[in-house]
């Protein structure tokens, strides 16, 4: 009888594994490149570059340590009716910048690669180099977004210590920082700041969790972060303040970042944007690129809450950022506020003056770091 009642068990456990795997609604779509850029740049963690064209072309590509340092009398590359150029790098941890002159359109760009290569955490980007409406870029290696840094390797570390990054705004509550606090150099004297969006302690958050993962909010998760990312945008939107208050006064790189580097970090990056005159749609495209770069490690951690009984709808709102979490934010800000200008100057005290002084600060014309002809090696 106990065999029978043990084999009974045995089968029963098989068939719920075997239902968990062959869910059919466990789906969640191609990996897509949201963000596409004229000019993009891989970096891999043997230190080599792959520059790829969204045309092919004729292209020299110059190098440097800097956007301003490029040394524009060697050619490092050229690509002849092609898309694509590799560069070796011998020095992993050291970070290159290159001038990529089109030999056809007579254009030339300042590019690097957005997301830094780091092992122990999958979303740390640079928001250098977008385009403004106003004809100017972003400036490279001044504002960096991640997730959390419990895991950064020795290599990562030898990384972060090359970006020469001199703030850190962690968003995350206490409870979160106790079971993942940051690891950063041992040698570190920039600043370290917790900067807790909506609930310090982290009770909110954790009543959050508990009410999706035991199924009182399942089926309503997405309406939940919806609902999460509009409070980020009004009644929780002070708390990103001090964050916007740094960039008006410090002139180093700034690192800030939240547990998955998507919603909080999200949220405030779709600002600064703003702020620097970045157009609704190329925010949008930026802010989904969270997905593109977890792709592979959202879809482990949905595969592990199958077996939780959690459907696709639930894991891919708590892993996945979606399209009107951040539309929200906009139509928050067009409705209620009366556009960005007015929200800015409400939320933040960021009037006309403060940002034209971050444009200032943290964007520039393509021509600044253009080669003279007397810097220009053209054969």
């Amino acid at each position: 009888m106990r065999i029978l009642l043990l084999l009974t068990a045995i089968i029963l456990i098989l068939a719920i594994i075997a239902y968990f795997m062959g869910k059919s609604d466990f789906v969640v779509g191609d990996k897509t490149l949201t963000f596409e850029e004229k000019i993009s740049v891989l970096h891999n963690e043997e230190g080599n570059y792959t520059i790829n064209f969204s045309t092919s072309g004729y292209y020299k590509i110059y190098q440097g340590l800097s956007p301003k340092s490029i040394n524009w009398s060697k050619i490092v590359a050229e690509v002849s009716n092609t898309n694509k150029a590799v560069i070796e790098n011998k020095e992993q941890a050291t970070r290159l910048f290159f001038g990529v002159i089109d030999t056809l359109k007579k254009d030339t760009a300042i590019v690097s690669e957005r997301l830094i290569p780091m092992q122990g955490t999958n979303n740390f980007r640079d928001i250098g180099g977008i385009p403004t409406t106003d004809g100017r870029y972003t400036k490279w290696g001044m504002i960096y977004r991640s997730g959390r840094l419990e895991s950064l390797t020795e290599a990562d570390i030898d990384r972060f210590r090359d970006l020469d990054i001199q703030q850190v705004y962690d968003f995350r509550n206490d409870i979160e920082i106790g079971k993942a606090p940051d690891r950063l150099p041992d040698d570190y004297k920039g600043e370290y700041t917790q900067l807790p969006i909506v609930d310090k302690e982290g009770k909110a958050y954790q009543e959050m969790k508990r009410r999706v993962f035991f199924g009182e909010r399942r089926g309503e998760t997405k309406e939940l972060f919806t609902t999460v990312m509009s409070k980020f945008a009004d009644s929780s939107a002070l708390d990103f303040k001090p964050l916007f208050d740094k960039l008006l006064v410090t002139n180093a790189p700034l690192l800030y970042h939240c547990t998955g580097g998507k919603d909080r970090t999200g949220y405030a990056t779709a600002i600064i944007l703003s702020i620097l005159g970045v157009d609704k749609e190329t925010i949008i495209s930026e802010y989904l690129m969270s997905n593109y770069y977890k792709y592979e490690k959202a879809l482990a951690s949905m595969d592990k809450l199958r077996y939780a009984g959690l459907d696709s709808e639930t894991t891919s709102a708590l892993f996945l950022v979606q399209q009107e979490y951040i539309e929200k934010v906009f139509e928050i800000i067009e409705n209620d506020f009366g556009g960005m200008d007015n929200y800015l100057e409400v939320k933040f005290g960021i009037d006309e003056a403060k940002r034209n002084l971050l444009k200032e600060k943290y964007t520039y014309p393509a021509a600044v770091y253009l080669p003279t002809e007397e810097e220009l090696v053209e054969g």
